[in-house]
């Protein structure tokens, strides 16, 4: 039995017809061959439902020779079973006169840049939420299928249609959730197993997510809400302490935050500016090599060295959140909510040059950040993971279906792209919630595959 990886088509709503348990194959021969016969001049198919309950629907649809239409539904994901016969589908590209049948689905006469795929007898097709599609029908053929219909997104997601970017990731690319909690999953670094390292501040740990498996690979963490990881092994963390913001619970906590070396030893880097002034809520950190490194907290980014003294990159007219180093190790970039900075950086931390490197294309809330072996820069914002080259020429966007804070390459060859997101869904399929006044930070971990592996040259 082939399985492509695509989905699915629907054609009309009739009402249920029978419902059970279940369907042999002798059911449904005897079901296709009735819809055979219901076929009239002006009929290409025929849908009847055969089952209907709560987000789910199946029915089975027999298609004869015809022109058909081109399709996209928003918010349903396909699955179908072709009982027999044979016909072409094809999926992907942009749907040619389309029109609104009802929100969030579209028709359309045909397709234009999609991709062909011979379908028939045993296959067994999936179409994901927002994908178009087409079923083409040629003369001296016929053909039935046995379709499932689904609910394609779960509460609090949206449509996270992707398209090609060249050397970055291929049409019709989808992300996959591979974790979800109550908790936040922050600063994430890869590991070299192909695991995720990700900072829980709110459990004072830091985590492991590899083969599917959770694991807590350090406790007492002093509330660390991002790690990074040099060539050396060093592992860093940004220690919030207890500067959760909307949490009344913490008030009066006057534990100061920090910029730590975590392991192979514990060791503080700073915890102060050398005025006694305290570095604030620190947000991102990334490792410099040299034992020290970059990071940033409301307002500033700074770089600590090995012996904890600490240079000012920018301290003014700076919305600083995520930071990155490029390729070389000599030029930084710090997100500033509508683009990136980037600064000539030297080995003692020092830096000059300050200069916008690139934008987000109009949107805002730029965050997380990370490279891939081509020098490109991603960057997360409000809509999702924007590409700029490594000369910083806007490249596009990959959609997400929640918010994503945070992102890095991981997996065996780091050709696996991980962006935790704001937001998630409890076993019972509702949105995790909190109390009025308790910041809501329940986060999903999406997972995609691209086409150019992370930077290999370290960790991230």
């Amino acid at each position: 039995m082939k399985r492509l990886s695509l989905a699915a088509i629907v054609i009309a709503m009739a009402p249920a017809i029978f419902a059970q348990d279940i369907f042999t194959a002798q059911d449904l021969d005897d079901y296709a061959t009735s819809l055979a016969s219901q076929v009239g001049s002006n009929n290409a198919a025929i849908l009847d439902n055969i089952i209907q309950e709560g987000g789910y629907f199946a029915a089975m649809v027999h298609r004869e020779p015809g022109p058909g239409f081109s399709e996209s539904h928003d918010d349903w994901a396909d699955l179908y079973f072709v009982t027999s016969g044979s016909a072409t589908l094809v999926t992907g590209g942009t749907i040619v006169n389309p029109r609104e049948e009802s929100p969030g689905e579209m028709r359309g006469t045909a397709l234009q840049g999609g991709t062909s795929r011979a379908i028939a007898t045993g296959d067994v097709v999936h179409i994901p939420a927002g994908v178009p599609h087409h079923v083409l029908v040629e003369e001296g053929r016929e053909v039935t299928y046995f379709i499932f219909k689904a609910k394609g997104m779960l509460a609090g997601e949206k449509r996270a249609a992707i398209t090609a970017i060249p050397g970055v990731v291929n049409e019709g690319a989808r992300w996959e959730i591979v974790w979800a909690d109550p908790n936040t999953a922050d600063g994430v670094v890869g590991t070299a197993d192909g695991g995720l390292l990700f900072a829980q501040e709110q459990t004072d740990t830091v985590k492991k997510l590899i083969n599917g498996t959770e694991y807590t690979v350090f406790e007492n963490t002093n509330g660390g809400g991002a790690v990074s990881v040099d060539n050396d092994g060093r592992i860093f963390i940004a220690e919030r302490a207890c500067s959760e913001p909307l949490n009344d619970e913490l008030a009066g906590c006057n534990e100061l935050t920090r910029i730590a070396q975590l392991a192979p030893q514990y060791r503080l880097l700073a915890n102060q500016f050398a005025d006694g002034a305290p570095l604030g809520r620190v947000n991102d950190l990334i490792a410099d090599g040299r034992g020290g490194a970059f990071f940033t907290s409301a307002g500033g980014v700074w770089h600590v060295s090995a012996e904890g003294e600490i240079k000012v990159v920018a301290d003014s007219d700076i919305r600083s959140n995520g930071i990155m180093l490029n390729r070389g190790g000599d030029v930084l970039y710090v997100t500033n909510n509508t683009e990136v900075l980037a600064f000539d950086v030297r080995r003692d931390g020092s830096s000059r040059n300050r200069r916008v490197f690139g934008s987000l294309n109009g949107d805002n809330g730029a965050d997380g950040m990370a490279i891939d072996d081509a020098g490109r820069l991603y960057v997360t914002g409000n809509l999702g993971v924007h590409v700029l080259a490594e000369n910083g020429t806007y490249l596009g966007l990959i959609p997400t279906p929640r918010r994503p804070i945070t992102i890095a390459f991981a997996g065996p060859d780091k050709k696996v792209l991980y962006a935790p997101a704001l937001g998630a869904v409890g076993l019972n399929g509702k949105p995790w919630a909190t109390p009025t006044g308790i910041r809501n930070i329940a986060m999903t971990i999406y997972a995609l595959e691209v086409a150019t592996p992370g930077f290999l040259g370290r960790p991230k």
